[in-house]
């Protein structure tokens, strides 16, 4: 039986649709319960043993859903290959041309007869994988019929962040903006000056001019870069830090500048 003490990750599936049938030790139920919850959230239709009714017989419930299941995952350990029910569950699973997966979830040595049943059989040595390929590799063992509706997991405590381990913040100091604001109504004020003097002086040299506004986009754009980590993005800005609408005023300032800017210029 079930560890007691243990409480079930969730309730067995007990519909009519496609299901994996876990076969496990129920010492390793503290191994073996997260492994099927991540499955179950997931979508993957899991049936364990943790679905049968208390006033059940139970090798016949056990043989029941096994015939149901279209998919036979064993989880291998030293308890594992040890169980009775373990080993019986296999063989039944294999005589009856179950579609069939089994997780070492730690290094066990097969015994002989149980080595000889499994041999050819897919396996997915998790003591041997990292977090991220193991759950990967789990994940794309299991045909689409098996996956029903993603269950949506509570979010749990959210614990505080070591003050060592903060990440820095990246966002936009604003005496950062205001260096920048200057700067940019500088050179702005100085655009509208140069271009005022190329259009209304017949005199002027074109490749001065050409050659400042190569610089006066430069500046602009790499003043921008180094002050601005997230360049001019505002959808960016607004995604990474929520909407600041001092960020937003300093935007539209600057754009209002230019415009302010280039209106005198040419006026003047």
């Amino acid at each position: 039986m079930p560890d007691v003490n243990l409480p079930l990750p969730f309730d067995a599936y007990a519909g009519e649709e496609p299901f994996v049938f876990v076969s496990y030790a129920h010492k390793d139920g503290h191994l073996v319960y997260p492994e099927i919850k991540a499955l179950h959230d997931s979508g993957v239709r899991i049936w364990f043993d943790g679905g049968i009714d208390p006033g059940n017989e139970w090798p016949e419930d056990i043989a029941q859903a096994l015939l149901k299941a279209k998919m036979f995952l064993v989880f291998v350990t030293p308890s594992a290959v040890e169980s009775k029910n373990v080993r019986d569950e296999i063989n039944f699973a294999i005589n009856n041309d179950k579609s069939f997966l089994a997780v070492h979830l730690q290094e066990t040595q097969l015994p002989a007869g149980l080595a000889l049943r499994m041999g050819g059989i897919q396996a997915i040595l998790k003591h041997r994988m990292t977090k991220e390929n193991y759950n990967k590799k789990l994940l794309s063992t299991f045909p689409k019929v098996f996956f029903g509706e993603k269950k949506k997991t509570e979010p749990g405590p959210i614990s505080p962040r070591p003050k060592g381990d903060q990440p820095p913040d990246k966002s936009p100091s604003f005496l950062k903006l205001k260096l920048f604001l200057i700067l940019f109504f500088i050179l702005a004020l100085w655009a509208g000056h140069e271009v005022k003097r190329f259009m209304f002086h017949p005199d002027y040299d074109s490749n001065i001019f050409f050659g400042f506004c190569f610089f006066y986009i430069g500046a602009c754009f790499f003043g921008w870069r180094y002050l601005m980590p997230n360049w001019f993005d505002l959808k960016k800005i607004i995604r990474t830090y929520g909407v600041k609408p001092t960020i937003l005023f300093y935007v539209l300032l600057l754009l209002v500048l230019l415009l302010i800017v280039l209106f005198i210029g040419f006026m003047y």
